[in-house]
């Protein structure tokens, strides 16, 4: 019962926009429990000069997911799936 459990998340990676849309959208319909963590993304400590002059080129750019511990097997799976990963 998601209630009743703790809230532990475990980092899941950082992905292009596009990707983690499709890895939200399937996380959301299989209700999986997940937040946005915007430490992990790597621009958090960027520069007023670097960020000024064009960041990382998109090198950092993406989204920081990290899923409920007891929803990580099933989230593998899925972006198995999603995002067409060979086992």
């Amino acid at each position: 019962m998601k209630e009743n459990r703790p809230d532990v998340y475990e980092y899941f990676g950082t992905y292009p926009n596009d990707d983690a849309r499709r890895l939200l959208d399937a996380f959301v319909g299989s209700e999986i429990d997940f937040t946005l963590n915007g430490d992990e993304m790597g621009i958090q400590n960027m520069s007023a000069i670097q960020a000024a002059s064009g960041g990382t080129c998109g090198r950092g750019a993406g989204i920081a997911i990290s899923v409920h511990v007891d929803d990580l097997e099933r989230s593998m799976a899925i972006r198995q799936r999603v995002l067409k990963i060979l086992p």
